[in-house]
């Protein structure tokens, strides 16, 4: 069930989506919630894409892999650059979380409209700000924001309840309450 819920919310954006004007397409679909690190890191090695950057966030230890890839629309057929954060949990090494930044701030203007359809209504913290929020359960699962560039957060509701137990194991400061928008 986890892999289904990973695969369609990444081939609405990433793997081939056919519609009457446009297409969208990269390799995404593989992934699923709660890979162990080191799987992750061979998925992204055999896809051919190298890692460009391994982080550990010292506030509550998880870690990110990280590379870069290309994100095409039809209409753009140079496509965009994008930037792909894996998140894993900081004990168990699980992917929780995926985020998605391009410095191109019209990727997130045409993603929405995909997003919308397949998701329905999205929620905003506030009216002026181009952030839109899908949820399921309390738990956010897709964040996207636009403002001269733009980022996609993608959670597990399950893998994030983890991460946040994983990090109360460690003895770390409370967690919020919901995913932060930073990888």
């Amino acid at each position: 069930m986890i892999k289904i819920r990973l695969i369609i919310i990444f081939s609405v954006c990433f793997s081939i989506l056919i519609s009457t004007k446009d297409a969208v397409s990269a390799q995404y679909e593989n992934y699923e919630w709660g890979t162990p690190k080191k799987e992750a890191i061979q998925q992204v090695t055999d896809k051919g894409y190298k890692i460009i950057e391994y982080q550990t966030y010292q506030a509550d230890s998880r870690e990110a892999v990280v590379y870069n890839d290309r994100l095409s629309f039809m209409e753009a057929s140079s496509g965009y650059e994008i930037t792909v954060f894996l998140c894993f949990t900081p004990i168990s090494k699980a992917l929780y979380s995926v985020v998605i930044k391009s410095e191109n701030e019209m990727l997130g203007k045409k993603l929405k409209p995909y997003l919308k359809k397949k998701y329905g209504k999205y929620k905003r913290k506030e009216d002026f700000l181009d952030e839109y929020i899908w949820t399921e359960g309390y738990i956010p699962s897709i964040i996207l924001r636009y403002n001269n560039q733009s980022e996609i957060y993608y959670y597990s509701e399950q893998y994030y309840l983890h991460y946040l137990k994983e990090k109360k194991r460690l003895g770390e400061r409370a967690a919020p309450e919901t995913p932060s928008t930073r990888p």
